[in-house]
């Protein structure tokens, strides 16, 4: 973590010890929850198991990677099922003055000094207890420190709920990094101006859950929220992440949301929510994969499969995208399949056995161009016999 950022929020070093297994807490450290608020108010009945995700949740098959930890998940009515693999960190002990005798501090202890900033105003980190708290596995510090202080914002306003892109990125949904770094928030009442945070205000009645310790807008709510904010193909990407096992099992598939969006009031980017879902598939495994298969159909291109089971002999491979009826499979390799031991040693042994059935077997890279991987495809699909005519963008 950069000092400065260690600097403007000094709570985040609570943080940055973590492991990926769960441990018990060192003498003298919170009990292994994290402590919250209690009796947020929400508007609703939050789902069975929706505050508990990082509790527990029903068993998940054991994934491909052996060394991988095992998701838990949890059911929203108004869009899907949540589903992700998590790791243990540590976070830091919310503190206000009314709850610091409560923890053994004296006054002091959640006064502002120079060197004892509040997470937000009137909400400290306890000088020396964490908590320890299961979080997504994919989380970076970012997400630690947007967790924190909306945390920090809801123990002291229990009506304010993370809300449009912010809600979209805590849910590890691919939405573009902003220049602009307040947090996106919405208060179930009219609320004044919060510094650090983005309020908004909506007339109709919040959908909401608690998700890792904070009230979030359902997934329904946070996707008609952040429609018109994005592209075409930005939104392409995240629909594919719903439908997809990005980050574990898919929450949805495009055909219920098909089946949502017209029972949906109407909202600011519907039009452009409904031109994206037919773009969208289910299977669709990274937004680098989406990008792909979107650049392919771009540039005309017949568009390939997602995800199609190829049959081997020794094994059912699933390719990213292929033309099975001209056994030709595309795969997009993160950094990961180039420094996982185990990963390299897979990719090996699956390209063997398609190039051993007759299949043409293509391999792209983030340091492969646009340009470079629909030649590649192109030159493929005129080996098979597909006359393959490349038209620009427009």
């Amino acid at each position: 973590m950069p000092w400065t950022q260690r600097h403007r929020f000094p709570w985040l070093t609570a943080m940055s010890t973590r492991s990926p297994y769960a441990e018990s807490p060192p003498h003298g450290h919170a009990p292994a929850h994290p402590v919250e608020h209690p009796g947020t108010p929400l508007s609703g009945t939050p789902p069975t198991g929706a505050s508990q995700v990082h509790a527990g949740g029903r068993p998940q098959p054991v994934p491909e990677h052996p060394e991988a930890p095992r998701p838990r998940s949890a059911r929203h009515p108004s869009l899907g099922t949540w589903s992700c693999r998590e790791k243990q960190i540590r976070v830091p002990v919310l503190v206000t003055p009314r709850t610091a005798a409560a923890h053994g501090l004296p006054p002091s202890a959640v006064q502002s000094r120079p060197r004892r900033r509040p997470v937000v105003r009137g909400v400290f980190a306890h000088p020396t207890a964490t908590a320890l708290m299961a979080v997504p596995l994919w989380e970076e510090d970012d997400w630690e420190e947007m967790r924190t202080r909306v945390a920090a914002l809801q123990l002291r306003n229990p009506g304010l709920v993370l809300s449009h892109l912010s809600a979209a990125r805590f849910c590890g949904w691919p939405v573009p990094a902003s220049a602009d770094e307040r947090i996106d928030i919405t208060p179930m009442r009219s609320h004044s101006r919060l510094p650090g945070f983005r309020v908004h205000h909506v007339r109709r009645e919040l959908e909401t859950w608690r998700l890792y310790g904070i009230a979030v807008t359902a997934p329904g709510q946070t996707l008609r929220q952040i429609s018109r904010a994005l592209t075409r193909k930005q939104l392409v990407e995240v629909l594919d992440c719903l439908c997809g096992p990005w980050h574990s099992a898919a929450y949805t598939t495009p055909e219920e949301l098909g089946r949502k969006l017209p029972e949906w009031r109407r909202f600011k980017g519907r039009t452009a929510l409904g031109e994206a879902l037919q773009h969208a598939r289910a299977g669709v495994g990274s937004p680098r994969e989406t990008h792909l298969r979107l650049t392919i159909t771009e540039v005309g291109l017949p568009e390939p499969v997602v995800s199609p089971p190829v049959d081997v002999g020794s094994a059912v491979y699933h390719p990213d995208l292929a033309y099975p009826e001209l056994k030709i499979a595309i795969e997009y390799e993160g950094e990961h399949h180039r420094t996982d031991p185990w990963q390299w040693e897979h990719d090996i042994r699956r390209e063997r056995e398609f190039v051993s059935l007759g299949w043409t077997y293509i391999r792209i890279t983030k340091t492969t161009s646009d340009a470079q991987a629909v030649s590649l495809i192109a030159r493929a699909l005129a080996d098979r016999g597909v006359a393959a005519t490349i038209t620009p963008p427009a």
